[in-house]
């Protein structure tokens, strides 16, 4: 191998030979790391995010910095699974506890064929039903409200069907808590 004149030639055959290594469909390089991108929109978020930046979150069970909150995320599956889900910034922000999406729920666990909720461990036979407790469900009170009486539930169709057994002969009205308005169903 040949020797370097200057200091700038060593560099850019260093950063070829490191470009070949990345180069299998890449077409976009950081010019500051030189990792390759297939995308252009991708090298411009590692440049913004992540090349020579710190980390700006951070387990809030051991610490473990990452740049991206789905790293967080991750880690908190793998190596902390009874733990609820919150994020802090590594600055010293203020910690955010937030209700899992289905972006965040790819990690179900399944329990002899059945979806367990990693909240409150309740079991599903369907994904779907899963994800429509985490949202309107778990660790919420219920949202529909009888006004005849003290019944309360999560689901609209079960408070008309009380409204119809139980109070035949009264105004059939119901509490939304979400609109916070008195409803007469259709």
């Amino acid at each position: 191998m040949e020797s370097c004149e200057t200091l700038s030639l060593c560099t850019r055959q260093s950063a070829r030979k490191r470009r070949k290594v990345y180069s299998i469909n890449k077409s976009h390089y950081c010019p500051r790391c030189n990792r390759g991108f297939t995308l252009k929109k991708n090298m411009t978020r590692h440049l913004r995010h992540e090349c020579g930046m710190a980390p700006k979150y951070q387990c809030p069970y051991c610490d473990k910095p990452s740049k991206f909150t789905q790293n967080i995320y991750a880690h908190i599956r793998k190596y902390h699974p009874g733990d609820s889900f919150k994020w802090m910034k590594s600055d010293g922000g203020a910690s955010v506890q937030f209700r899992p999406t289905d972006a965040h729920i790819n990690y179900i666990a399944r329990r002899n064929d059945m979806y367990e909720c990693p909240s409150c461990h309740n079991l599903y036979k369907w994904k779907k039903s899963m994800l429509a407790h985490l949202r309107h469900q778990c660790k919420q009170p219920p949202r529909f409200e009888c006004t005849h009486c003290t019944m309360k539930n999560y689901q609209k169709t079960h408070i008309i069907r009380h409204l119809r057994v139980h109070h035949p002969h009264l105004t059939p009205i119901f509490f939304d808590r979400k609109l916070n308005n008195i409803v007469r169903p259709r």
